[in-house]
């Protein structure tokens, strides 16, 4: 591995470590964002003052982790839209020939996105940078799942074809077997058979 070879996989390997923090609470929110509807006891666990502290916790990383990839903010390091910048033929990474439509394709995604940017970041600088302000969290309207869903695949898909392009080689962006996510659905599976049996037991002592 080159030199430039070397500086692009370290900052991949950086990037990649945001946008993992950033899926990963996603699915948290998710998660515990949607309840089932056969499932009472499934619901009063993810319902829980807990949960919902949790769940709220989870959305403020993947709003600032998103903000470290998207914004347009000089304090971030690892900004997508610089970063691919660099792919130019002007570029420290110019060398590696991705293609110039590939990277007005993804100049063009940004752009798009233009909207769901800004209220992350709006999100990031007026309500979770700053605690010490009287702002309430019900003066935002919070991005749709899928539409972050659609933000972290594009992160996703940059990644993934610039490794390929230049490395020859897949590169999975995922967390390892027992992470997090995993953790919350066995607590929540323990929290909600608890909640069936005192349920059970009530019905039969009417």
């Amino acid at each position: 591995m080159t030199d430039k070879e070397s500086e692009l996989h370290t900052e991949i390997t950086q990037i990649s470590g945001i946008l993992i923090q950033a899926q990963e609470s996603l699915r948290i929110v998710e998660y515990l964002s949607t309840p089932k509807s056969d499932d009472i006891d499934f619901n009063r666990a993810i319902n829980s003052s807990f949960m919902r502290y949790t769940a709220d916790k989870y959305w403020k990383i993947l709003v600032i982790e998103l903000v470290k990839l998207l914004s347009n903010s000089k304090s971030q390091d690892y900004r997508i839209p610089i970063f691919i910048s660099k792919f130019e033929s002007n570029g420290i990474f110019g060398d590696f020939n991705v293609s110039d439509n590939k990277i007005a394709e993804w100049k063009l995604m940004i752009s798009s996105k233009s909207n769901e940017i800004t209220n992350l970041s709006d999100q990031r600088d007026k309500l979770y940078a700053h605690t010490d302000r009287n702002i309430s969290d019900s003066h935002f309207n919070k991005l749709k799942f899928e539409d972050v869903k659609e933000l972290i695949q594009f992160l996703q898909d940059v990644l993934k074809s610039i490794y390929k392009e230049v490395f020859h080689s897949n590169y999975l962006i995922e967390t390892q077997q027992g992470d997090i996510f995993d953790n919350l659905k066995f607590t929540i599976s323990l929290i909600q058979n608890h909640n069936r049996k005192i349920r059970i037991e009530l019905q039969e002592n009417l």
